[in-house]
């Protein structure tokens, strides 16, 4: 059955906030290129470095100065929030509103950290561009030779998932599943997944912007509608929407009722509320998402730890122990370089 009123009362509660306004400095302008931003050849990170010149230190603080507060002014919409069940949310929420031009400017200055030294970075960078450059060509052709001439709802579910999942198996590059990537320093695989992440926002952000078109002219695509994988496509298109969290609490919302009618994934929709419940109260209910630092791999904060793996089993997970393993399994025992 469609839910179409529904969903169009759940999506047009407010319209999808404009990108933050600061202005850009012109040495960010010089890398607007169709309404995004291209570092080019990162000459500009010269500046973050010591031996610079006095240019390229004051063009290097510009930038950063750019990046660091870029999203500041990202337009709340707490109206829609309030709609939704929620009086308020914690100023970074509203961060990932960011436009094209800011977020991926935040991400091309995030490149330089963790190096002192130009040499040592320019080096890294020279060594991972061409495995990056290969890996984004490969991408590109498996989406253009999966994409058929005309294809139903179910098939451009499976497509889109393509570039989705290809793009972030690469930040793995040389552990788990991505062990068998061609072998790259430690310095230069952390550079690849920089370079990945803004290819991963703009394929995040196409694939939010093609089901918020497809869900308000024909509803959620339910395990009956699609089947089984396709339908955990599109929540996984939906998890990924990280940029638009009104989107995303939206869904969950039109998944609530669906889920005892079997026809949404009981684990796709534990994931998906702890993805809303995080940034929105700093705590997740399911323990699904993991991060991985000092400590090694484990769940960010829970709203009830000693009841955690009861709620998961009631929607037939496994345990918080045995999600450990399978991140280990897929992504290695250790943290990314």
């Amino acid at each position: 059955m469609r839910l179409l009123p529904l969903v169009l009362s759940l999506l047009t509660i407010a319209a999808a906030p404009p990108p933050a306004s600061t202005p850009p400095p012109s040495q960010i302008a010089a890398h607007v290129k169709d309404g995004h931003f291209d570092p080019g050849d990162y000459g500009w990170t010269r500046g973050a470095f010591p031996g610079a010149t006095a240019q390229q230190a004051a063009d290097w603080k510009a930038i950063d100065s750019f990046a660091v507060h870029c999203a500041d002014d990202a337009p709340h919409d707490e109206a829609a929030l309030k709609a939704l069940g929620y009086d308020h949310a914690p100023a970074d929420y509203w961060r990932r509103y960011a436009g094209d031009v800011c977020g991926e400017a935040m991400m091309a200055r995030h490149l330089v950290e963790g190096f002192k030294d130009w040499t040592v970075f320019r080096h890294a960078l020279d060594t991972a561009l061409p495995a990056y450059r290969t890996y984004l060509f490969a991408v590109n052709r498996a989406i253009a030779i999966a994409a058929p001439d005309e294809g139903d709802l179910r098939d451009q579910l499976h497509i889109l998932i393509i570039p989705d999942q290809m793009l972030r198996e690469a930040l793995s590059w040389g552990q788990g599943s991505a062990a068998d990537a061609p072998p790259l320093d430690p310095d230069a695989r952390r550079i690849v997944s920089g370079l990945l992440w803004p290819d991963i926002r703009r394929q995040d952000h196409s694939n939010t912007a093609w089901l918020k078109d497809e869900i308000a002219q024909h509803g959620w695509p339910t395990i009956s509608q699609v089947g089984k994988l396709a339908a955990r496509n599109a929540w996984l298109l939906v998890q990924h929407a990280d940029d638009d969290p009104l989107f995303q609490l939206r869904v969950l919302r039109l998944m609530e009722p669906l889920v005892a009618k079997g026809e949404v994934d009981q684990e796709s929709y534990a994931l998906l509320t702890d993805r809303v419940l995080l940034p929105l109260t700093g705590k997740q209910r399911y323990g699904t998402q993991f991060t991985c630092d000092s400590k090694g791999w484990h769940p960010l904060d829970l709203e009830d730890p000693d009841h955690v793996d009861a709620r998961r089993t009631s929607l037939g997970m496994s345990s918080i122990a045995d999600n450990k393993a399978r991140m280990i399994r897929l992504y290695g025992a250790h943290c990314r370089p």
